[in-house]
């Protein structure tokens, strides 16, 4: 089972050591809009139906009922 562990640590450690730089990242530059769905935002309040979620880089920029929100 140790000599497992261990070469599956290795094989990840190669492929991260051997992937191009940014492999698997959006472009900062691109932002990401998630529309519909539910949302819970773990603030204790109820859900909220049909959101629109903006998402630039790693940060969440806007949330909003679908509709109400100026986005790309």
């Amino acid at each position: 089972m140790a000599v497992g562990r261990k070469l599956l640590s290795t094989l990840i450690g190669l492929l991260l050591a051997f992937s191009p730089p940014g492999f698997g990242q959006r472009p900062q530059s691109a932002p990401l809009v998630l529309e519909g769905g539910n949302l819970i935002d773990g603030t204790g309040a109820g859900v909220k139906p049909d959101p629109v979620i903006v998402i630039e880089g790693d940060r969440i920029r806007q949330v909003g009922p679908r509709g109400t929100l100026q986005y790309p």
